[in-house]
């Protein structure tokens, strides 16, 4: 009896310790689903087609294969695209968008630029797919979520983009495990 009773604490020993982190874990992925406010979706998603313009023009100059420079080079014209639906989006909504890529962007272009032309690439792609899947986390949750219509909308417009990009950059990876 007194057996049963101690392994009857223990097991709600470790469900009392389990249940938090359950939570948390939920949690966590509950905030991938809550969209930023509109001021912090609008400089965010300014910063991400900042960085994907500096990156895409860092990897037509850098990228050995060219496959990679194909990629960079969609980068740069659908993320520019994009900046500039965004500036007329500012404009009626007196909205204040990013000027470059945030720090941390800056920061990893930098380390990027000095790598060689082959490990170069294996770091875009692989930052490529890791980035898109962000984004894409952060365009679902304001399309879904957003108050602001055309944060909103502009969020359900670039959806397909960014997953195409995704797609394409796993396609690359897939591509270079082949080699």
């Amino acid at each position: 009896m007194l057996r049963a009773v101690r392994q009857m604490a223990l097991v709600l020993l470790a469900v009392s310790l389990a249940l938090p982190c359950a939570f948390a874990e939920e949690k966590d992925k509950d905030k991938d689903k809550q969209p930023l406010d509109t001021e912090a979706f609008v400089k965010k998603a300014g910063e991400i087609n900042y960085a994907e313009i500096a990156m895409g023009q860092l990897a037509l100059q850098k990228a050995a294969r060219p496959d990679v420079k194909q990629y960079a080079m969609k980068l740069v014209q659908d993320h520019t695209k994009s900046n500039q639906e965004m500036l007329q989006l500012a404009a009626k909504n007196k909205w204040v968008l990013a000027g470059s890529a945030d720090a941390k962007h800056q920061a990893l272009a930098q380390k990027m630029a000095q790598l060689q032309p082959a490990e170069f690439d294996k770091e875009f792609i692989h930052h490529m797919v890791m980035g898109h899947k962000e984004a894409i986390r952060m365009f679902e949750a304001q399309s879904k979520n957003a108050k602001n219509a055309d944060a909103k909308s502009f969020a359900e417009m670039q959806l397909p983009v960014l997953r195409e990009h995704l797609k394409m950059a796993e396609k690359l990876h897939g591509d270079a495990k082949k080699e």
